[in-house]
């Protein structure tokens, strides 16, 4: 919601200042008791201490105070915590009811005798004697002999006697001799003559023999042998007598005769002269006045600085 326009949030008189953090716009208020009301809904102040700054300077303690407030004025409130007794029983109280009880007295100390230490032998002790472990000598490793170079032969050296290897000679390929052509006669071209061929005449596709006129006889011709047919003569058609009108009455003209209905006559309308005014009122005008609405009227309401952030010192400008 947007907060309507207003003049500056403090008097230039001013000496209480509001936390403008938890500023609340609420409608215009009619007397202390919604102001009051406000302040315990937003900021849970006690109404009875609740105490009314108008713009932070003249304070309110009268109802008739409220006729000052005008549109986006700011009211500072201050007070106690609202805190309300509670005056009931739970049903804690009601159901276990506190009994007395009486002290507990600890139980005396009985005197606990000495008793004296074990002077005979377990069977521990006479089965399993104590026996005193030999003391084991340190010894020191061999110290490995000095080593001597070697001067004989081994089997490898006497069995694999080194020989010396000729080089081979570079090989070097024969020279290639030159390639005659061919003039002798191969297998095939003395088995295998070629022979010329004669050119291939197509053949020629036999044409249709001539056709001559059929001169014979069908037996088609000679089991239906074609007549003269006699024209048939023209019949005219037969004379239709003339139909007459009906003049009888059928059994729907009997039942059900016509009944001519009564002529309408069209209400006529007044005549209206073209353009003229309407001087009459209608009955929406007459049942339904208007009425002037008046705009909503707003102020703001914000606790003190004091009850939320301590004594604290700070410009009293229009915030």
């Amino acid at each position: 919601m947007t907060h309507p326009k207003r003049r500056e949030s403090y008097a230039g008189h001013a000496h209480k200042t509001g936390d403008s953090s938890r500023r609340k716009m609420v409608e215009m208020p009619k007397d202390l008791h919604s102001i009051k009301s406000h302040a315990r809904h937003h900021f849970g102040l006690d109404p009875a201490s609740t105490r009314i700054h108008h713009r932070g300077a003249d304070e309110f303690t009268e109802h008739h105070h409220t006729g000052k407030l005008q549109h986006g004025d700011v009211i500072v409130v201050h007070g106690k915590k609202h805190k309300v007794p509670f005056d009931g029983e739970t049903t804690h109280r009601s159901a276990f009811v506190e009994h007395a009880m009486e002290p507990r007295t600890p139980p005396p100390k009985s005197a606990r005798p000495m008793s004296p230490p074990f002077q005979g032998m377990s069977t521990y002790t006479s089965h399993y004697p104590g026996h005193q472990p030999p003391r084991r000598e340190r010894s020191e490793p061999p110290r490995p002999a000095p080593s001597s170079p070697f001067t004989g032969t081994s089997t490898y050296s006497s069995t694999f006697v080194p020989k010396k290897v000729e080089p081979r000679a570079k090989f070097s390929p024969p020279a290639r001799t030159q390639s005659l052509p061919f003039q002798g006669e191969s297998t095939t071209a003395s088995h295998y003559k070629a022979h010329k061929l004669e050119p291939r005449q197509a053949p020629k596709a036999p044409g249709p023999p001539p056709s001559q006129p059929f001169q014979g006889s069908s037996t088609y011709t000679q089991d239906f042998t074609e007549r003269k047919a006699e024209p048939r003569p023209h019949s005219a058609p037969a004379a239709r007598p003339k139909s007459l009108p009906f003049e009888g009455s059928s059994t729907y003209s009997s039942h059900y005769p016509g009944h001519k209905p009564p002529k309408r006559e069209m209400p006529r309308s007044p005549q209206r002269i073209a353009g003229a005014p309407f001087q009459g009122i209608s009955e929406m005008k007459r049942q339904f006045m208007p009425h002037e609405t008046p705009a909503k009227q707003y102020v703001f309401i914000e606790p003190a600085e004091s009850e939320w952030t301590g004594s604290r010192t700070s410009s009293l400008s229009g915030m």
